[in-house]
């Protein structure tokens, strides 16, 4: 499986556990009702916005959070970002497991423009190649983990 949940508010952080369980089980089902198969066992909050509260209610629903790794993000709050310097910024500082968080859209503007996170990706891609890196799918990577620590075996991270 390749989706996961994702929230697009953060009032979700004020929720307890009994509610976010129930509201992740229902929209799991319903991703299941549409594609025919469940989602992956992950959430990201709006935001990467995290509590108490939503670790036990993750845990309850059998969920792991799923956030980005520190600087590895697409946003600049004080100027629109340039593709070319977004990439050039996210490939020296990546590093072997990195999460990249890169917007494809905007929670409340469906036709919000994409121009930039399409150019930056294709520039990212490259640069992170020529440094070794490969890239994977998150849903399969923590699914592969969580297995192979159910057995007690180590996670190896390749390059």
């Amino acid at each position: 499986p390749g989706v996961a949940l994702h929230c697009h508010t953060r009032a979700l952080l004020m929720k307890g556990p009994a509610d976010l369980d129930r509201l992740l089980t229902g929209q799991a089902a319903e991703i299941e009702r549409l594609t025919g198969r469940p989602p992956c066992q992950l959430f990201r909050p709006h935001a990467g916005w995290r509590g108490g509260q939503m670790y036990a209610g993750l845990d309850r629903a059998g969920y792991t959070l799923a956030g980005w790794s520190f600087g590895m993000w697409d946003w600049n709050w004080w100027r629109p970002s340039r593709p070319e310097k977004l990439a050039a910024r996210l490939a020296s500082r990546a590093s072997d497991g990195d999460i990249v968080v890169m917007h494809d859209g905007h929670h409340e503007n469906p036709r919000a423009d994409r121009v930039r996170t399409v150019s930056a990706t294709a520039d990212l891609i490259p640069l992170l190649r020529a440094k070794g890196f490969r890239f994977g799918n998150l849903c399969q990577a923590v699914g592969h983990h969580l297995r192979r620590a159910a057995t007690n075996d180590r996670m190896p991270m390749p390059r």
